[in-house]
């Protein structure tokens, strides 16, 4: 298989990998959106449900194609870890909000995931400017998201 190819296979692989663990943490959200988050005081900013899930999918592809990129790049092995923390605490926010109800520990995870965010593009801008201007959008929208929680922290 040549270069090229086997690029395009690996790149496909952390794309279609992000999507797939964000649609399965959908899923096993899913009761606790339907249920208790209906029933929750919200932001006048709170966007409609639809959102949520077409903003997510445009970001984890983004988020795929920058670990890809990453990976690639033969970043440093503390660039791999942020990347892989962030990730984590990504994957982990919604089963906490919405799974388990812990607002304010959720609040907390969001804005440790905003730091390392701020700390990866950092880094990136240095040598991979590009990544680091994906990641913008992503970091916007955790902005976003942790004013939201925190709305409902405050609120309910």
């Amino acid at each position: 298989m040549n270069t090229n190819l086997k690029n395009a296979a690996s790149l496909f692989l952390w794309v279609a990998a992000l999507l797939f663990t964000g649609f399965l943490i959908g899923q096993m959200t899913q009761p606790g959106i339907t249920d208790w988050y209906q029933a929750l005081n919200k932001s006048a900013l709170t966007p409609p449900d639809y959102v949520f899930g077409l903003v997510w999918s445009i970001l984890y592809a983004m988020i795929g194609y920058c670990g890809w990129a990453i990976w690639q790049t033969q970043q440093s092995t503390n660039t791999k870890l942020i990347f892989i923390t962030q990730l984590l605490l990504n994957f982990i926010w919604s089963p906490l909000f919405f799974y388990f109800n812990q607002v304010l520990l959720s609040l907390i995870v969001i804005l440790i995931l905003i730091c390392l965010v701020a700390t990866l593009m950092r880094i990136l801008s240095k040598n991979q400017l590009l990544l680091a201007i994906l990641l913008t959008p992503y970091f916007l929208w955790l902005g976003f998201a942790s004013y939201l929680n925190a709305f409902i922290w405050l609120y309910n």
